[in-house]
């Protein structure tokens, strides 16, 4: 005769828990491997160049005589502005009211000629072409420059100005003058 061993496994609540922390913990430790942006949080350097960052925003915004101009929103985008666009002619950003506006053209709210601008201290430069639009048909480039729109002049103009006057319904023409 053989005798059947039977064995009860009891699970207590500290073992789930345990189990849940060290699968929260495992996962957590998965992320920082995978993504960069997580690994620079344990990087001495990032953290002297945040206390850089953050001491410059802090006495700029203290001390600057025009508090409409020194607000940290303000400054804010003006640093990062200054840190993108310091990387290539590539490069860009977007505070959130341009960026809203550059949400609306990749959503086909309207139409346009197929470019991405930004106001740049040079003027209005084309900072995207879009394969197969409009303006890739007719040759314009990105780093080229728009002096004019149908005949007028866009200097001193605020880019989402220039960017309604480039814009039309289905089948309209719009002239551009072009420094490249």
């Amino acid at each position: 005769m053989k005798l059947k061993r039977v064995v009860k496994w009891k699970v207590s609540w500290y073992q789930v828990i345990a189990l849940f922390f060290s699968g929260v913990i495992g996962f957590g430790l998965a992320m920082l491997a995978v993504t960069p942006e997580l690994r620079s949080l344990f990087d001495p350097a990032y953290w002297g160049a945040m206390s850089r960052i953050e001491e410059s925003l802090r006495l700029t915004h203290s001390k600057y005589v025009d508090e409409n101009e020194s607000g940290f929103g303000e400054l804010a985008d003006r640093a990062i502005d200054g840190m993108v666009t310091g990387l290539d002619r590539h490069s860009s950003y977007y505070p959130p009211v341009q960026y809203k506006a550059f949400q609306d053209d990749t959503h086909r709210r309207y139409l346009g000629v197929g470019v991405m601008i930004r106001n740049v201290e040079k003027g209005v430069l084309l900072t995207k072409v879009f394969a197969g639009g409009p303006a890739e048909k007719a040759g314009l480039k990105v780093g080229e420059f728009i002096l004019e729109v149908d005949g007028e002049s866009v200097e001193g103009l605020e880019l989402d100005e220039i960017s309604s006057k480039v814009k039309g319904e289905k089948g309209t023409f719009v002239n551009l003058l072009i420094l490249d």
